[in-house]
């Protein structure tokens, strides 16, 4: 294995993992809307994600809020909106 390949290999992705400012990338579960940094959904499970999302609802407590029973949302956490 050559040293200087594998680092080359490395920072191209995590440099595909971090957006401008050295923030992560957020990414949106086109299964459960879910937004995540990395490439699995916490949630569901699923490995289907799409930056192109929008709007943002945080869900704290989904069995006292009708708007995450209105959207289907059991667990808290971040959700879009919109996801394309």
């Amino acid at each position: 294995m050559d040293t200087a390949a594998d680092f080359s290999q490395a920072r191209r992705e995590a440099k595909a993992l971090i957006g401008e400012w050295g923030m992560p990338r957020e990414k949106a579960c086109r299964e459960c809307k879910r937004i995540v940094t990395g490439n699995k959904c916490d949630n569901c499970g699923s490995t289907n994600l799409t930056p192109h999302f929008s709007g943002l609802i945080v869900v704290v407590s989904p069995e006292h809020s009708e708007v995450a029973k209105l959207l289907g949302i059991t667990k808290p956490g971040r959700y879009a909106l919109k996801v394309e």
